[in-house]
């Protein structure tokens, strides 16, 4: 499970802070799944690997970078919501 974004101001009022204090421990935690994810495929090419949740996380966020891009083409992982238009996706306001 990946850290709370609970310091998280608005993006889209006020006040905004993109940036969080857990930003490092998060991209962290994303490289230690990364790792996993190029250890299974790295084993055999053709495995299938779904990392599924929310990840507390925004798509263009540098955790979920760093999940999206792997050590090799195959090891490679979709972000799904990427793939509906941009006013079909959910976002959030606090």
């Amino acid at each position: 499970m990946m850290t709370s974004r609970s310091q998280l101001r608005s993006l889209f009022r006020g006040r905004q802070s993109p940036m969080l204090a857990s930003q490092a421990h998060r991209v962290a935690q994303a490289q230690v799944v990364r790792d996993n994810v190029d250890a299974l495929v790295a084993e055999d090419p053709a495995e299938r690997v779904t990392v599924l949740g929310d990840l507390n996380e925004f798509a263009f966020s540098p955790s979920v970078d760093l999940l999206r891009v792997g050590a090799t083409p195959d090891a490679d992982l979709d972000v799904l919501i990427e793939q509906l238009d941009p006013e079909e996706r959910y976002s959030h306001v606090f």
